[in-house]
């Protein structure tokens, strides 16, 4: 087994149940029930995603939040079990739009259920360009909740602004 975990998680601070517990391989959760579009988060993007649907649900869109917690095996019934209810979906993921999980993911709802789908898909992704080591550059360069309210807006028809 192989554990990737962002560093910017280190300093969350959460509740820990006191009895031991395990947390079930390739089981996904979801993090925020909802009915009007999907968020499939993955890692750090669970966080800003429950930060995006927060100020989203003041706009009156009720944005589901999906964390796959594994990349393999992924959890595709969850995946499309969400994206069938919502017909919606914004995927999260600290990656390249190319070739990583968020591709993987929209590749998964194109493959179990595309008729359910009343928009296209949209990637919140690391921009296509190599990662920068200045603070300042990786502040522009990383993906957060503005990013993901303007694909959520976008999807649902509402333009990147209102």
């Amino acid at each position: 087994m192989l554990f990737i975990e962002h560093r910017w998680l280190y300093n969350d601070v959460g509740p820990v149940p006191i009895e031991p517990y395990k947390v079930p391989f390739g089981q996904a959760v979801i993090r925020r029930p909802g009915t009007d579009i999907t968020i499939v988060a993955v890692s750090q993007m669970v966080r800003e995603s429950l930060r995006a649907a927060e100020a989203l649900a003041e706009e009156g869109i009720d944005c589901e939040v999906l964390d796959p917690r594994c990349a393999a095996p992924l959890d595709r019934e969850a995946i499309a079990d969400s994206v069938a209810k919502t017909g919606r979906l914004v995927v999260a993921d600290l990656g390249h739009p190319h070739g990583g999980l968020a591709a993987e993911i929209c590749a998964v709802v194109a493959e179990t259920v595309p008729q359910a789908l009343k928009a296209p898909v949209r990637r919140v992704t690391f921009p296509d360009a190599p990662i920068p080591a200045s603070p300042v550059l990786e502040e522009a360069y990383y993906p957060d909740v503005p990013h993901i309210v303007a694909a959520v807006r976008q999807v649902m028809g509402l333009g990147a602004g209102r």
